[in-house]
């Protein structure tokens, strides 16, 4: 079946357009329009070209973004994982001798690992596998919230709480601060039962 709204014209280079066929092309170009007017057919090849070139150069950058974007993300997360492998290795290391038999919470070690998985500086990494050690060692230690704080802390205020955290003393479950004045002589026998707490 021959589509009757497509005509197949075989064109001449349109350089070599004689003067005959520019006569026919003004003869018909009334009753059909100008489709077969050199500058136009030349001035519509142009505009395919061109518009050929904008969308090859689009499809280029648009594959050297994703491209950039994929490097990018293969990068953190090897970043990550040797993360995560450095906090689990010193947390080998601070492991007890002794465990139990209780397995720590399957939502508790996923949150651990989502946290821990940007902490690259090492002192902060070793914060975080005694976080892991200890509720690994006794599960229920460390709250959900406790990790989400500590995801907050720099490394500033990580040692901050931490030399705060040593002038603290637990009695009967309760932790009190040690002040300055604690330390006079007088303040000794008043300690008694006093155990000091460390991170």
């Amino acid at each position: 079946m021959i589509d009757n709204n497509k005509v197949e014209v075989n064109l001449p280079d349109i350089g070599k357009i004689t003067k005959p066929m520019t006569k026919l092309i003004d003869a018909v170009s009334d009753a059909i329009g100008n489709a077969f007017d050199p500058e136009k057919i030349k001035a519509r090849a142009e505009a395919r070209g061109v518009a050929l070139v904008t969308k090859t150069k689009a499809e280029i950058h648009s594959m050297e973004l994703r491209e950039r974007a994929q490097e990018r993300v293969r990068l953190k997360e090897e970043r990550r994982q040797e993360n995560i492998e450095s906090i689990t290795a010193k947390a080998m290391l601070a492991l007890p001798d002794q465990v139990g038999e209780k397995k720590p919470d399957e939502d508790w070690v996923h949150q651990f690992f989502e946290h821990a998985q940007d902490v690259g500086d090492k002192d902060m990494q070793t914060i975080w596998s005694k976080l892991l050690a200890g509720e690994v060692s006794e599960p229920g230690t460390y709250s959900l919230l406790t990790m989400s704080t500590l995801k907050i802390l720099g490394k500033y205020e990580a040692d901050l709480f931490t030399k705060y955290y040593r002038l603290l003393w637990v009695s009967r479950g309760s932790f009190y601060p040690l002040l300055a004045s604690f330390t006079a002589t007088w303040a000794l026998p008043w300690m008694r039962g006093f155990e000091r707490s460390w991170i």
